[in-house]
């Protein structure tokens, strides 16, 4: 067990592509023209599975823009990984879904919203809250897991019950609410999404008098509870309340060696670790 702690992450968030088709306004993804050849895809995916880490987060910006993402789903599943999908969603169609189906653990789609109106407002997509509602039937019918991701922020602060309500119908695997970050593009529009001191916990304290699977990420939260990010062009980071932090390149240093530089930046403790293993991936 101490040894499965120390020497790398339980999981490994890849921002596989630095593109996205939304402006999401609260978004604080890199967003990077810049592409890596399909060679160092497999590079670092072998890397992944060399280290034994046992879950794979793709994400982006929007992964469904890379190219190879097909590919780099059918790979990780020959190598025993659990990958997870994140995805807003938008160009997932029956036909991928049919591809990937006994590749892919589990898919996440964001829902901030229990309206097209209100997911409007939050990612400025017309039809959104449809949209997602009819891909998650045919995840359903396909018997896919998913999950759902919620950004809680001034503007759907008192909109999240009803999405709660929605929650109970839909019967994700897990519906994590995250508190918006003010980091990259989110810093710009603060004033707009942020919520005021308390909000998060009050709102915390309402949603588990529900019979759901929930997972809360405040900001305090994330910076306490270390993430392994890749970006699209091999840099590796971790995050912070209000930055991240560089640590390195996956093309120049070992993932027990970046893992070690991460952890101590973050200064964490075991007791984290050892509540993390004991979450359903």
């Amino acid at each position: 067990m101490d040894s499965f702690i120390r020497n790398k992450p339980l999981v490994i968030n890849w921002m596989i592509s630095g593109k996205c088709n939304l402006h999401c306004e609260f978004c604080y993804g890199q967003f990077l023209s810049s592409q890596i050849k399909k060679e160092d895809k497999f590079y670092i995916l072998n890397q992944i599975a060399e280290h034994k880490v046992p879950k794979l987060i793709l994400t982006g910006g929007e992964p469904m823009l890379d190219n190879d993402i097909i590919e780099i789903i059918k790979m990780a599943y020959s190598h025993g990984i659990f990958t997870s999908l994140h995805t807003n969603g938008l160009l997932v169609n029956e036909l991928f879904i049919q591809k990937i189906k006994k590749y892919i653990g589990r898919i996440s789609l964001p829902l901030d919203g229990s309206s097209d109106y209100m997911n409007f407002l939050m990612r400025g997509e017309d039809k959104y809250f449809t949209k997602i509602i009819k891909l998650i039937e045919i995840l359903k019918e396909k018997q896919i897991s998913f999950s759902i991701k919620t950004v809680a922020s001034k503007i759907n602060l008192n909109d999240i019950e009803k999405i709660a309500e929605i929650m109970l119908f839909l019967n994700p695997h897990i519906w994590l609410i995250t508190e918006f970050k003010p980091l990259r593009r989110g810093k710009s529009y603060q004033d707009k999404f942020q919520l005021n001191p308390g909000d998060f916990d009050i709102l915390k304290s309402k949603i588990k008098s529900y019979p759901l699977n929930v997972g809360f990420f405040s900001n305090d939260n994330l910076s306490h509870h270390p993430h392994f990010f890749i970006n699209a062009n091999g840099e590796v980071f971790t995050n912070g309340i209000e930055t991240d932090f560089k640590i390195g390149s996956i093309f120049k240093e070992s993932i027990p060696v970046l893992w070690s530089k991460i952890m101590e930046i973050n200064k964490v403790n075991k007791l984290y670790f050892e509540s993390a293993i004991t979450i359903k991936k």
